[in-house]
């Protein structure tokens, strides 16, 4: 667990064995914190530092301590794993800070790299005091980007963001065109939240460990005729899945009043599927639904609720649909991939017609 925020006034305050400061070329930061002595202090045993973070909420503090040598003990110093940093930062780090260290001869030497992970301002993503991503930032597409070249859905589809909405549709509307925004950064072993709303008619997805070409595995959001949502799918990799029911709406003066589910026919087995009337109960016509996604091991367990009720568990390793190999889907998805939402390609999807995404955090496990 990551300890909560610091006050903004607080020092990090920790071991480092012997080393120095660049006094000759210490570069405007360092030097401009020497002179505020309040931001900055040495001395041959420890480091107390108030560092200045971008403009962002929050960013993660890393501290690696890597041993280079030992010449004469084998002990190394009880050491912090991580910080938090202070909240509402008020500056902007220069990369010429510079902390050089140095080696006694007569004993154990240590590496110190203060390796800073700006998470917070890294585009579209910030750090929560839980653990928990901020992936859309609710401004703008920064850390996302559309599929780079042609998939077999379209060239990547319209994104664009409306009063803090991520929103997808084809490109341009009614013409075919789709495709898929994916975040810069790859996740492995993670939970996902993500609030949607798509327009009924669409069919749309959220992908997991999912690349470039457009493989993944799908949390479907197949939001139509027959569709399903919160189920797993195999997107580019066979197009396996575990849905037990599909969907159907009932639609009166061009709106969808209500949802009801009809069973497949031998759906394949999972660990868990919900029952298509709780399905219907938990979800929330023309409103917000939330989405929590587990996805752990590789080949994976995957398991969605959506607005805090279970609907499904796969397993990988124990499903048995024919065909389907969990080895080599694993093996060309990867341990790690990245978060998308899908705008389909194909005449199915209705002109006009968007799939709105909010709230998108993740939690790497």
């Amino acid at each position: 667990m990551y300890p909560g925020a610091a006050p903004r006034s607080s020092w990090l305050d920790f071991p480092l064995g012997p080393f120095r400061v660049d006094k000759q070329n210490p570069g405007p930061d360092v030097a401009w914190r020497r002179r505020e002595r309040k931001h900055f202090s040495t001395n041959a045993e420890r480091l107390r530092i108030a560092p200045r973070a971008i403009g962002c909420d929050r960013f993660l503090c890393i501290v690696f301590y890597v041993p280079i040598a030992c010449l004469g003990t084998n002990e190394m110093p009880d050491l912090p794993d991580h910080i938090i940093l202070p909240t509402n930062p008020t500056g902007t780090p220069s990369s010429r800070d510079r902390i050089e260290m140095s080696r006694s001869l007569f004993q154990a030497s240590f590496v110190f790299v203060l390796a800073v992970t700006l998470i917070g301002g890294l585009p579209g993503a910030t750090l929560a005091d839980d653990g928990w991503i901020e992936l859309f930032n609710g401004r703008d597409l920064s850390g996302w980007h559309k599929n780079p070249k042609r998939i077999g859905h379209g060239t990547g589809g319209q994104w664009a963001v409306e009063d803090g909405v991520l929103v997808g549709q084809q490109d341009p509307p009614g013409s075919g065109n789709g495709g898929i925004l994916l975040t810069d950064r790859t996740f492995g072993d993670f939970e996902l939240m993500i609030d949607m709303k798509p327009d009924w008619g669409v069919c749309s997805g959220v992908f997991l460990r999912g690349n470039d070409q457009g493989q993944c595995y799908q949390m479907m959001v197949d939001y139509h005729d027959g569709g399903n949502v919160g189920h797993i799918y195999g997107e580019g990799v066979g197009g396996f899945n575990n849905r037990p029911f599909d969907i159907f709406g009932k639609v009166e003066d061009g709106r969808l009043i209500s949802l009801t589910t009809r069973p497949r026919k031998n759906p394949p087995a999972s660990v868990y599927n919900i029952a298509g009337p709780d399905w219907v109960k938990a979800w929330k016509v023309n409103d917000w639904n939330t989405a929590r996604i587990r996805v752990v091991g590789n080949p994976p367990t995957i398991t969605t609720w959506i607005n805090g009720v279970k609907v499904t568990v796969f397993d990988a390793t124990r499903y048995t649909q024919e065909g389907f190999d969990a080895e080599k889907v694993a093996a060309t998805l990867g341990p790690a991939g990245r978060i998308a939402v899908q705008v389909h390609g194909g005449k199915g999807w209705p002109k006009g017609a968007k799939c709105r995404w909010k709230n998108i955090r993740i939690k790497p496990l």
